[in-house]
């Protein structure tokens, strides 16, 4: 599961407006510290929702569905879509 979510990460990371990447990376973190600590509220889910639609690009929110569903948890059965972002982010590097 590493690398789905290190794929879905990089993937929603490169659909983030440049400027709010840092706090996009540190909202994933945040989210992922809580589920695994299975303390995630209901709250929280809104309030993740609600900060990662403000940070990604605008035309980047009409795929959201695709790979996430509404309790804000990745979508495995499309994780073709966000595969690519790793082959994007190592020839970045």
């Amino acid at each position: 599961m590493l690398n789905i979510e290190n794929d879905f990460k990089n993937y929603v990371l490169k659909n983030t407006k440049p400027e709010n990447r840092a706090k996009m990376a540190q909202l994933l973190n945040t989210k992922k510290e809580h589920e695994d600590k299975a303390d995630l509220t209901p709250m929280g889910v809104i309030d993740f929702i609600t900060k990662f639609y403000a940070l990604v690009k605008p035309e980047f929110r009409k795929f959201v569905d695709n790979i996430m569903d509404a309790n804000g948890n990745i979508r495995t059965d499309n994780y073709y879509m966000f595969e690519d972002a790793r082959f994007d982010t190592a020839i970045a590097s």
